[in-house]
């Protein structure tokens, strides 16, 4: 799913998601000075678009604290007033979560706010414990408090980040001690969430005792190899290419029919039955017009026909049907449709990239409505800022990014080039040099959908767009 337009990853995590909004004033004044000239600056992954776009009735701007907001952290005789929402979907936990503001926080939680107010997640997936400030790290003992209380509360502590970060996430990130990671996951009661690979290909693990290297820290630098179940992958340099690609083929269909027996099954790569589904080849013309062999599966020297082109690929309506039955089999034993492969792409992505869009129109929007249906974060991102729209976009399937965004895909996302959808679109065609005609149509469609009436993206988001809640 890589190209040469692929955005580069993010070397040190997520740019400022909307818990760090919370503390804008804060963060702009640690930033150094930014020029218009600079790499971050181009790349959009300074402070600069937040300090000028966040005003109020924001609850905090770069002029510190709003009116308002001082007003709702004070507690009166009716007590603090929870319900409120900032415009980037954050609650007055998180507010007082991401500035510090410890006992406040404690005061909050003896009101016993409703579960939808105490797990809400704003416009990026973050919970109030995605974004606390550092200072809540270097008291252990403070923090294991926290956890104690929302424990009590039954908080949700496998909700996860749109980069499929949850809070042992962080812990990593943070670097805390082994004893604060394993407490964690011992007072989280197992949740599996906990434990499930992020974008970042980062796995957290229960801490072994230490002798001379911080294994938190090596684990927060991912350097730990993948933890769950994996089959291991021959070895194709030995055959020759057109044994290799076919074999390859039929390892995906046979882990396919492994993964339904057991859903937690991944590949060398990390992907599960759902990754390899949207990866696999299922008619045999496919494979073979995929590849250029003939019928005996040999290499093909003789130019293809364009009238010739086989009548059962896989774009055909009994494939896609098939692909669409064996989806919906992977699904009903719990195949996670937010699993991160260690590329850093989910399932949602991976179908977004590869579907066929020569023949049936109508089954591959069904096949990724049937994702966000089953769980899908549509908006998720993997390690380059990339939702699967703009992975879509950037492989040019027009379906697909039809069907994401009637499914609720953000056309406003940003990659971590900075890059909005139309950017993408842009971008690939440019680099395609006149050099693939229908390529460059396929893009130029799914340009023009999106830039039109149903569409509505724009060529430039503003940081509101992009992160502000969404009016149904």
């Amino acid at each position: 799913m890589n190209d040469s337009d692929t955005p580069p990853p993010l070397p040190n995590g997520p740019d400022h998601l909307p818990g760090e909004f919370l503390l804008l004033d804060e963060l702009f004044g640690q930033q150094p000075p930014c020029f218009a000239e600079t790499e971050q600056h181009i790349k959009k992954s300074c402070l600069c678009r937040p300090n000028e776009q966040i005003l109020e009735p924001a609850w905090v701007t770069v002029r510190g604290l709003s009116n308002g907001a001082q007003r709702m952290v004070q507690y009166n005789n009716e007590g603090i007033k929870v319900e409120d929402r900032d415009p980037f979907g954050n609650t007055i936990l998180h507010l007082m979560a991401a500035r510090g503001m410890k006992d406040h926080l404690f005061q909050a939680l003896l009101l016993n706010p409703n579960p939808h107010i105490l797990n809400a997640q704003n416009t990026a997936g973050q919970t109030l414990l995605h974004v606390l400030h550092r200072g809540w790290f270097y008291n252990e003992t403070f923090l294991c408090e926290l956890l104690r209380s929302l424990a009590q509360r039954n908080f949700d502590f496998g909700a996860r980040d749109h980069y499929g970060r949850s809070f042992s996430h962080i812990l990593l990130a943070r670097d805390v001690s082994p004893g604060m990671r394993n407490f964690f996951l011992q007072i989280c009661q197992y949740n599996s969430n906990c434990t499930k690979r992020d974008a970042f290909n980062v796995t957290p693990t229960f801490a072994e005792p230490t002798v001379g290297i911080n294994r938190a820290y090596t684990q927060a630098m991912d350097l730990d190899p993948p933890v769950p179940a994996s089959v291991a992958e021959e070895d194709d340099d030995a055959e020759p290419y057109h044994v290799s690609v076919v074999a390859r083929e039929a390892r995906l269909i046979e882990f396919i029919s492994r993964a339904s027996d057991n859903p937690g099954l991944e590949d060398a790569e990390g992907r599960n039955g759902l990754h390899c589904l949207a990866a696999a080849t299922l008619s045999k013309s496919s494979v073979l017009h995929k590849h250029d062999l003939d019928e005996k599966g040999e290499p093909n020297d003789k130019p293809r026909r364009k009238d010739r082109t086989p009548k059962d690929l896989d774009s055909c309506t009994e494939r896609y049907n098939l692909r669409l039955s064996l989806l919906e089999g992977l699904l009903e034993r719990h195949a996670d449709p937010n699993h991160y492969d260690i590329h850093g792409y989910t399932p949602l992505m991976a179908f977004a990239a590869q579907l066929p869009e020569d023949d049936d129109y109508k089954v591959g929007g069904r096949i990724l409505h049937k994702l966000v249906e089953a769980g899908a974060d549509i908006n998720a991102r993997n390690r380059s800022g990339e939702t699967a729209l703009h992975v879509a976009v950037r492989c040019g399937r027009k379906l697909a990014v039809k069907q994401l965004v009637e499914d609720g895909a953000s056309v406003h996302a940003r990659d971590a080039a900075g890059r909005s959808v139309l950017d993408v679109a842009d971008i690939k065609m440019k680099s395609l040099g006149g050099q693939d005609t229908e390529q460059y149509a396929h893009l130029e469609a799914c340009r023009a959908w999106l830039s039109g009436q149903t569409g509505k993206a724009v060529q430039n988001p503003t940081v509101m767009q992009e992160w502000g809640v969404t009016m149904s």
